[in-house]
């Protein structure tokens, strides 16, 4: 299975743009709107945005167009961001317990071993 996502975030950007632009009403000019806080999104005029997963990511491992909606780059986005890894990072602990796997306390370092950051490798004290 790749890793690589199909689409590249620029044409994800373009297509979601593309599909997603209206003009406003009031300004006549081509803005979206956030589908967090549902307010309009002006790239014209300078309104940051970001091509935002409706369901995180982690969850569906999908790239698809329908999961894309637009979304206000500060605050929206990165709340929602912020929460969705918090989420997944839960979950992944959880799974973790359930299998028996430790969290790994510290760092390891060999009995009677020295760092030495000029040959960075461990050596006999």
């Amino acid at each position: 299975m790749s890793d690589k996502r199909p689409y590249s975030s620029t044409k994800l950007r373009r297509e979601v743009w593309e599909r997603d632009k209206y003009q406003h009403p009031l300004t006549g000019r081509w803005v979206m709107d956030c589908h967090i806080c549902k307010s309009p999104v002006d790239p014209v005029g300078g309104d940051l945005w970001d091509a935002e997963h409706v369901t995180r990511r982690a969850l569906t491992q999908s790239d698809a167009l329908e999961e894309i909606r637009p979304a206000h780059r500060k605050g929206c986005h990165s709340e929602k961001t912020k929460a969705d890894n918090k989420a997944t990072a839960k979950g992944k602990r959880i799974r973790d317990k359930h299998f028996g796997i430790r969290e790994r306390k510290g760092f390891y370092r060999p009995g009677n071993l020295k760092y030495n950051w000029l040959s960075r490798r461990y050596e006999r004290e």
